[in-house]
This record gives C-alpha cells, sequence and structure tokens, in this order.
C-alpha cells in the first residue's frame, strides 16, 4: 500500500479548533503522517496525543505529528 508521507509542522497548537483544522487539511489532501517516537526524538518532534485526535484517527487510521522549535 502506498502512502504519501509528509509530517505537518505546528509550533503550537492553542485549541482543539486548531487540531480539527489540521485533521480536516490533512484528510482533504489524503496526507499520512508517519509517526517514529525514536525519529521525532532525534528530529525535535513531538506526538500530541489529544481526544479529539485519537478520535478522527481512529477513524481514518493517520497518525499527526507536530515539531516544535522551527
Amino acid at each position: 500500500m502506498l502512502w504519501l508521507l509528509t509530517v505537518i509542522l505546528c509550533s503550537k497548537i492553542k485549541s482543539q479548533n486548531e487540531i480539527k483544522n489540521v485533521i480536516e487539511l490533512s484528510l482533504y489532501t489524503k496526507i499520512r503522517v508517519v509517526t517514529n517516537v525514536k525519529f521525532q526524538k532525534t528530529q525535535g518532534f513531538t506526538v500530541i496525543n489529544h481526544p479529539v485526535l485519537r478520535t478522527d484517527l481512529n477513524k481514518t487510521e493517520r497518525d499527526l505529528v507536530f515539531g516544535e522549535g522551527n
């Protein structure tokens, strides 16, 4: 199975609406964001665990990774 591998970078997530907007964008563009804890730690990425994300991701089998910094 082929997936478009893309990382969505967000400096700060301030509200549930922003999280929902990112999810809607990823669904609209059919983006799959791959999570890998070891890679994230070395590249400065952090997985955001949030009920809104978890609910939507279970339906779409997508994971979102948010970068900190740059």
